[in-house]
């Protein structure tokens, strides 16, 4: 594998818990969050090993291939479905990413529907990994 650039956060919650996210840069792909008291955080970065955190999230099997590829989004437009329920539209946006998308390596990222759109189209977003 090549060498990869990881983008590390360090944040503290409203509770006091040091989280620490490590995520690669190309992908966007958080890998791991590890949370920790401030007194842990205080012992790793003053150089103690092993001290103890809580894993929140590991980056699961499945995306583990996407680590170090680019990755790329677009916005694709469906014609917009004249109705006041939302779920219609909805299933519009899946059957149009079906028919032009369903077997290939994009992905549906977002339907657009929390977004106000006007017009005759709607747009939605897609996205894949590039290598």
């Amino acid at each position: 594998m090549s060498e990869t650039t990881l983008n590390v956060s360090i944040s503290r919650s409203n509770h006091g818990d040091i989280s620490i996210r490590i995520a690669d840069e190309a992908s966007r792909l958080q890998i791991v969050e590890v949370s920790m008291t401030p007194e842990m955080f205080g012992d790793c970065v003053t150089g103690l090993s092993f001290c103890k955190g809580n894993l929140r999230q590991v980056i699961d099997g499945e995306n583990v291939e996407y680590i170090g590829r680019a990755r790329r989004v677009e916005h694709v437009s469906c014609e917009c479905v004249k109705s006041l329920n939302k779920e219609d539209q909805r299933k519009a946006v899946h059957d149009h990413f079906n028919e032009k998308f369903g077997d290939t390596h994009w992905k549906l990222h977002s339907d657009g529907i929390g977004t106000k759109q006007s017009g005759d189209w709607h747009r939605y977003s897609i996205y894949c990994y590039e290598a």
